[in-house]
């Protein structure tokens, strides 16, 4: 609520030296896919903005209340984000705001809009969407090392993440039939109804997004076999 009434105060003050000539938009970073780690620099170039607040916000994606962050406004830093930083360079027709990110992570994804507030109920806005990709992962509480015994059903679980989500995929590693049928089984559980002998083994799961390299993991399925009594 003060952050509103400090905005509606910078506005009215600015009221008296408006310049005759409407604020606009000239231009704005394309949308931006980056991976994990790397830097975003949003630049939000404007034209007969000095007598109006230029600000970065950023909108959540995938939120009911979607409430905005503040990011900057003009030259200024409002997030207590140390990643962030703004450049603000000048020229004798526009004003380019930059905003930087750096070290982004999977959490900075989501649509940036560069605004011109002319009043609390006036304003212009062009936005960028950010999307954050990161590496597969296969993760510590899938299957290593299962035991069971012969004639008894079995379950392989292999849990994933990543962005976007994985496609995972089972093959023996000796590349043999699976007991599903052929060499590889897309999805992230492997269920074996009835385990015989020779489905023990060591069983390959792949995660996969086309980010980097792919996640893999060896699960080792043991089969007891009862002694054969005569």
């Amino acid at each position: 609520m003060m952050f509103r009434l400090l905005v509606s105060a910078v506005i009215c003050l600015n009221c008296l030296s408006r310049a005759e000539q409407k604020p606009e938009i000239v231009e704005i970073t394309n949308n931006q896919a980056l991976k994990v780690g790397e830097s975003a620099e949003l630049s939000c170039s404007v034209r007969n903005s000095r007598d109006y607040p230029v600000m970065w916000l950023k909108m959540n994606r995938g939120r009911f209340d979607n409430d905005p962050l503040y990011l900057s406004s003009d030259s200024t830093i409002l997030s207590k984000d140390s990643r962030l930083s703004l450049k603000n360079n000048t020229s004798s027709s526009t004003d380019t705001y930059t905003l930087k990110i750096s070290n982004i992570q999977t959490s900075d994804a989501g649509i940036y809009e560069c605004v011109i507030f002319l009043s609390m109920i006036n304003y212009i806005y062009k936005k960028v969407e950010l999307d954050v990709y990161s590496l597969p992962v296969i993760h510590d509480n899938s299957s290593s090392t299962i035991v069971v015994k012969e004639l008894n059903p079995v379950t392989m679980e292999c849990f994933t993440g990543g962005t976007p989500e994985p496609l995972t995929w089972w093959k023996r590693e000796d590349n043999a039939i699976l007991p599903t049928g052929g060499t590889v089984y897309r999805g992230n559980v492997l269920k074996i109804n009835s385990v015989k002998q020779e489905y023990g083994g060591t069983y390959l799961c792949t995660a996969d997004n086309g980010v980097g390299e792919a996640a893999k993991r060896r699960i080792t399925l043991k089969v007891e076999v009862p002694p054969n009594v005569q």
